[in-house]
């Protein structure tokens, strides 16, 4: 496997708003992490909040550059800037998986499943690369 470590820049001014997010997660991201991604679920280190670039992940995982979004109703209408905040990530590299919070909320099972499955899937196409 590739060493997929790498150091990527983040700015300064993100860290007080980053640890506001941590302590103040929504209702769906406490859901997810809790009884999706925490270490002992994945078997691999998700961050909370992490800091790249200009933007805060609301979950990421280093080893498999994987970011997994939870969307909310403040991304109604902001479909444009969520495009452009995927593409400055893949560009890094970073693969982005997005859920609806209503999803989270009325389909969990099929949330989980997915995210194993999308886990299972990077961790493969990094062996390769």
């Amino acid at each position: 496997m590739q060493n997929t470590m790498q150091y990527i820049p983040y700015q300064r001014y993100t860290k007080k708003r980053a640890r506001e997010h941590r302590r103040n997660q929504t209702p769906a991201e406490k859901i997810v992490w809790e009884k999706l991604l925490r270490k002992d679920k994945t078997w691999y280190r998700f961050l909370r909040q992490k800091r790249i670039g200009y933007y805060i992940l609301d979950f990421y995982c280093s080893k498999l550059l994987l970011c997994i979004e939870i969307d909310g109703s403040s991304h109604y209408g902001r479909e444009a800037y969520d495009a452009r905040r995927t593409r400055f990530l893949n560009s890094l590299g970073i693969k982005v998986v997005r859920y609806a919070n209503k999803t989270v909320y009325t389909d969990l099972n099929t949330v989980e499943l997915d995210i194993q499955s999308v886990i299972l899937a990077r961790s493969y196409e990094l062996v390769r690369e």
